[in-house]
């Protein structure tokens, strides 16, 4: 067996892999969209919540980091959850419920104000993880459901290449915009419509969802 080199890695056929996915597997598309922008949302939460919590709203580290924390530890259990719910409800229902309460919590972040109380942050923080970072394994459970038999490796692959651009993109965006726009809070705005664009990408892969 040839061992890969870095030709092979960058060779035409490995580069278009990603792009072929979706031509020849129904219903990738919908649900990798959807994936990107769950990972636009997440990925610009878990950078810049610390951050609008200390530069802007003027809490300090310690509730700022006890917020960041009850959100991981919300997000880790959450999965759990969510994982029980899509057995039930199917997966692009689930992520649909997700990425609408995802949207509505978003909202509420951007408009934390200094006048909040310590537990308010901590309520946020710990709902915001629920919503917004818990949809990952609902994801890759319902990309791999829509593959055809040998070709979950060639779907995952392919779709979180794309997914996983959110988390690199959208900070960088996010981080941009924050000059023209005048604050964290107005970009976090911005990003609540973001996770709303999930929903009309669910709702067509379940039109298109197989069996």
């Amino acid at each position: 067996t040839r061992l890969p080199t870095v030709g092979n890695l960058f060779s035409p056929a490995n580069l278009k892999a990603p792009f072929v996915v979706f031509r020849e597997i129904p219903g990738i598309l919908p649900v990798t969209f959807a994936g990107f922008c769950f990972a636009c949302v997440q990925g610009c939460i878990l950078a810049f919540f610390v951050t609008q919590l200390t530069t802007e709203t003027g809490f300090s580290l310690a509730v700022a980091g006890a917020a960041f924390s009850a959100m991981q530890l919300s997000g880790t259990f959450a999965r759990v959850g969510m994982g029980w719910l899509a057995d039930r409800l199917g997966g692009p229902r689930a992520l649909t419920l997700l990425a609408t309460a995802s949207s509505a919590m978003v909202f509420v972040l951007s408009r934390i104000s200094p006048a909040w109380s310590f537990w308010m942050v901590m309520l946020v923080g710990l709902v915001v993880g629920t919503t917004s970072t818990s949809w990952n394994g609902v994801y890759l459970a319902e990309v791999a459901r829509r593959a055809p038999p040998g070709r979950v490796g060639d779907a995952t692959s392919g779709s979180t290449f794309f997914t996983f651009s959110g988390y690199l993109l959208a900070p960088i965006l996010f981080a941009l915009a924050i000059p023209f726009v005048g604050s964290y809070s107005a970009c976090f705005s911005v990003l609540a419509l973001v996770a709303l664009l999930t929903v009309p990408a669910l709702w067509r892969g379940m039109r298109k969802q197989p069996g």
